[in-house]
Parts: structure tokens; C-alpha cells; sequence
């Protein structure tokens, strides 16, 4: 399938042209395999890693002192639950969000703001599934030109079933994936996770 123009993500003047065509030429082969209704992509200032694959947010852990004058002993935990959430980026590094439909799926929520400011606890209540049942969620990074670095993060959500994986491409004598999280690295560049 062919995406429209103004379905395509556009190159801005900070974007590696070439990281963009390989974003866009992922997820048009993605929509074309899954026969998705709903396509969500959001630009992300700057380049982000793995570690916000699947990721929910932070918990505040106490430990028990024996010692009063130490105060309270805490910690941060990371929070990854069953039911994958949506990752909690902060809405100011948000460049731009843009959705689309293929189909009359009826959904309203993926019209919605997928990056908005709420409590990490909070967080956990956002659920892909409840966001979108048919849809394809992808999130990239900015300033890839002068970064020579980008990220791509998808999350596809189907059948009350959410798969994920991230990926991230650097310039080495032209962009090519060199870390990969939830997916095969070998398939990334063999493209076999799409058809045609």
C-alpha cells in the first residue's frame, strides 16, 4: 500500500532524509502486512533509547531505616506491566503527533493526544489496547541530521494483542539499523518482517 503524501511523515530541515524514507517505507510495508485501521506516528525531539520500549514509568520504593537521622531511604523502580501502556514521554519533547484512519474503525480515543501530562501512576492506566484495537503506533526521533542517529519505536495493536519493538540506525556509510529490541536486528535489514 501507498500512502499519500500527507500520510507520509514529512523531512524537516533537521531530518536525515535518508533515516525518514526508511521510517516511511517501514510503515508503509507494516500497514500493508497488518491491514490496520488507525496510524498514529509522533516525532520525538531528539534521539531516545530501548529502554522506553515497553516502558510505564517510575515507582518510588521505601526502605525501612534503623537509623532516624538518615530520614527515609527511597528509590526509583522502573514500572514495565503485562498490559503494555503507552510510553510516557513527556509532552515537551513531543515535536508533533499525527494520526490517520484507513478505516472506519469508530474510534475516538486515537484522535486524542497520545502524549499528555499525568502522574507516573497515572501512566498505568493507559493501555495501547484502549487507545487503539487496530491501529499502528510509531514514534521517531528529531535531529537525525545532525545526530547521525535515529530511533523508531512500534507498537501495533490488534486482536487485544499489543507486539512492540524498537530499533535504532545510525549513519555509518549510509543509515542502517544497528540495535534492536523486541525484533530480530537480521530482520530489520533483511526487511523481513514486511511484505513486498
Amino acid at each position: 500500500m501507498k500512502l499519500r503524501p500527507g500520510q507520509k511523515i514529512k523531512i524537516e530541515e533537521n531530518d536525515s532524509v535518508e533515516f525518514i524514507h526508511q521510517v516511511n517505507s517501514i510503515m508503509e510495508s507494516l500497514i500493508f502486512k497488518y491491514d490496520v485501521g488507525e496510524i498514529v506516528f509522533v516525532k520525538i525531539k531528539n534521539w531516545f533509547d530501548h529502554k522506553w520500549l515497553n516502558f510505564t514509568g517510575k515507582s518510588i520504593v521505601h526502605f525501612p531505616t534503623l537509623d532516624p537521622d538518615w530520614g527515609r531511604d527511597e528509590s526509583l523502580d522502573t514500572v514495565s506491566l503485562s498490559e503494555v501502556t503507552i510510553p510516557p514521554f513527556n509532552p515537551k519533547r513531543v515535536i508533533y503527533s499525527k494520526f490517520f484512519r484507513l478505516k472506519n474503525t469508530g474510534n475516538e480515543e486515537v484522535g486524542k493526544a497520545i502524549q499528555i501530562y499525568q502522574r507516573s501512576t497515572e501512566n498505568r492506566q493507559r493501555l495501547v489496547a484502549d487507545y487503539t484495537q487496530d491501529g499502528l503506533l510509531l514514534w521517531f526521533s528529531s535531529n537525525t541530521k545532525t545526530n547521525q542517529k535515529g530511533s523508531l519505536m512500534v507498537y501495533r495493536s490488534q486482536n487485544n494483542s499489543v507486539d512492540s519493538w524498537y530499533v535504532s540506525f545510525e549513519n555509518i556509510n549510509g543509515w542502517r539499523a544497528t540495535k534492536a529490541k523486541g525484533i530480530n536486528l537480521d530482520a530489520i535489514h533483511n526487511h523481513a518482517f514486511m511484505n513486498g
